[in-house]
């Protein structure tokens, strides 16, 4: 049977090892959130280098999900582009 500095020292390696894995995780969030950022700044450079349209963007995503690829909720679609005309 373990003794109490034993048990302690378990708990200790344990929770360390779980600070580490929440600084891991909130360190690949931050970077996630950064590649989404420059993903979108791109992806609106494209568009207005090649003149596609608002409409065009939803009219090609609602082509993926029919056929069977992974489509953001409409929602989504709407947020992102509140406000601005279907050209």
């Amino acid at each position: 049977m373990p003794t109490h500095e034993e048990s302690h020292d378990v708990h200790l390696q344990q929770l360390t090892a779980a600070d580490r894995q929440v600084r891991r995780t909130r360190r690949a969030e931050a970077v996630r959130q950064r590649q989404r950022v420059a993903l979108l700044n791109l992806m609106a450079a494209s568009m207005a280098e090649f003149g596609i349209s608002h409409a065009e963007l939803v009219a090609a995503r609602r082509a993926i999900g029919e056929r069977g690829g992974n489509k953001a909720p409409e929602s989504e679609v709407q947020d992102l582009h509140e406000g601005e005309p279907d050209d």
